[in-house]
């Protein structure tokens, strides 16, 4: 759904540039992979909604255990919103 909307637009192509730039080309050649700039732009463009999707999700699960971290409010919800998030 997000892909058709991101994808090849100049911010998240400069992102990827970037990425490939400061870590990934040196990560691929340690990991034994081969990948071109071009290679890594265009994996990286497609996976990009997935991992912020996943990094959302993450989010919400840590924000809905905050009241059993904290100490807020019955034990029993917040007991079941623990096993939630």
């Amino acid at each position: 759904i997000v892909l058709p909307l991101v994808y090849d637009k100049p911010w998240l192509r400069v992102v990827s540039e970037r990425d490939y730039e400061r870590s990934a080309k040196k990560d691929l050649a340690d990991l034994g992979y081969h990948m071109t700039k071009e290679e890594f732009i265009h994996w990286h463009m497609t996976f990009w909604p997935q991992t912020q999707a996943i990094a959302l999700q993450h989010l919400f699960g840590a924000v809905i255990c905050l009241p059993a971290i904290l100490n807020i409010g019955d034990p029993k919800v917040c007991s079941r919103l623990v096993c939630v998030g």
